[in-house]
């Protein structure tokens, strides 16, 4: 049986393209969202995440 388990990994700027396009699905269109909306932030203490599923077998 195939299983998913969600795991947190830091954000990566690859990343973004999916994330706009996810979050510009989230709202149903009423905004657009671009990659250079999601960056790696630059804040000292500050990280980004993104969860990704892994399949267990």
């Amino acid at each position: 049986m195939e299983d998913t388990l969600p795991m947190l990994r830091d954000f990566r700027p690859e990343d973004a393209v999916e994330i706009a396009q996810l979050v510009t699905a989230s709202v149903r269109g009423h905004w657009t969202y671009i990659p250079e909306h999601f960056t790696v932030s630059v804040q000292p203490g500050r990280f980004r995440t993104v969860a990704q599923r892994l399949t267990v077998w």
